[in-house]
């Protein structure tokens, strides 16, 4: 079925600030209960509705019986609705709406039959949808609706407003859309840079540069024009939420892998000699400092330790070696088989398929720093 085009509407969720994420352990299921919910995510991932997800915060899933004795998959969202900014838009008059009617002669009512996932999620808050099973982390990509039908109720009581009282959509001009970037679509004939190579771009390639549905590239690399853009391409690639503040190198070579803009490594030298963060606490500025304990841990899975335990005897997997993550605050472990020759990126698919995959990503891991060789 797929998910529907960007109508204009789209659901945002909005945090209040420096609020505390939610990370909640799955419900316990029987195995019947946890088949069904294995089946209605495979129909949904399918669909194209929800998607695999390394959201820092979760909430668990449960299933619950309908009249006909099938199952309704529900989310057990009250953690994120405590840290929802409540929104306040005004009310509908019920007056108001009705001379709005006047003069017409043609009325008409909607009676939806599973009036699903009708309403995108704007892009960027689809972690904040995230929920957790058993068996992975998914987050939505729409937001699910339910059967509805139109009431009038008293000011008082009428805490959600009607949304066809909101901003109007003509749904026979709208297509789908990608967010984020078009901007720059329209930065490349005044761009310094880029200017000269766009306009003789148009009719055909040129010097290895060519147009792509109104973008620029180089050899398969996005151009990117000057401005506030790539200072934000830089800060994502060295700060964000799975980078760790890599060096000037690690960062310029994740930039171009798909980017390209001339003096990217100025840029990058740049942003990372004057990152605050690197120079508190990098071990190459910062002396050592005298041993101290571990601050306690507040909540499971928000601060682990890992460890390989190496020389057992071979498997008929091959495996000789145990990677071991424990949870600090519920002393859960996790054994997980690798090789010993085994490499960081190796262990760090085993660190996302195994831990991060089911309990989202920690705020601090503790470690030796050791090598599995």
């Amino acid at each position: 079925m797929g998910l529907p085009p960007f109508r204009g509407i789209e659901h945002q969720i909005y945090f209040v600030p420096r609020a505390s994420l939610p990370n909640r352990p799955a419900y316990r299921t029987n195995p019947r209960e946890k088949k069904e919910i294995e089946k209605q995510v495979q129909d949904l991932l399918d669909k194209g509705w929800i998607q695999k997800s390394l959201s820092p915060c979760d909430v668990p899933v449960l299933l619950v019986p309908k009249k006909d004795g099938k199952w309704r998959m529900c989310c057990d969202c009250r953690a994120i609705n405590n840290i929802t900014i409540k929104y306040r838009h005004p009310i509908p008059r019920l007056d108001d709406m009705l001379d709005e009617l006047h003069g017409s002669s043609i009325f008409s009512k909607i009676d939806p039959k599973s009036g699903y996932h009708q309403i995108r999620i704007k892009e960027g808050d689809e972690w904040k949808t995230a929920f957790k099973t058993k068996f992975g982390l998914y987050e939505c990509k729409s937001l699910k609706q339910f059967p509805y039908v139109i009431k009038y109720k008293k000011g008082s009581t009428n805490i959600i407003a009607d949304a066809l009282s909101r901003r109007h959509v003509l749904l026979n001009i709208l297509g789908s859309q990608i967010l984020g970037f078009d901007d720059i679509k329209e930065l490349y004939e005044k761009d310094p840079d880029f200017a000269n190579f766009y306009l003789l771009c148009i009719q055909k390639p040129y010097q290895g540069y060519y147009i792509s549905e109104g973008f620029l590239f180089k050899e398969n690399k996005l151009c990117i024009p000057q401005g506030s853009i790539r200072k934000l391409l830089v800060k994502e690639s060295h700060e964000g939420g799975l980078m760790g503040h890599f060096g000037i190198e690690k960062t310029l070579l994740l930039l171009k892998e798909k980017l390209f803009w001339p003096h990217m490594k100025i840029d990058v030298q740049r942003f990372c000699n004057r990152c605050i963060a690197c120079l508190q606490a990098k071990s190459t500025t910062k002396p050592h400092g005298l041993y101290t304990p571990l601050p306690i841990s507040n909540a499971p899975w928000v601060d682990i330790s890992m460890d390989f335990t190496l020389g057992l005897p071979r498997t008929q997997r091959g495996k000789d070696s145990i990677f071991v993550v424990v949870d600090r605050f519920s002393k859960m472990a996790h054994f997980i088989p690798c090789h010993k020759a085994d490499d960081a990126s190796n262990i760090a698919k085993l660190f996302f398929q195994e831990v991060v995959r089911l309990h989202g990503l920690p705020k601090t891991i503790v470690s030796d720093r050791d090598v599995c060789r």
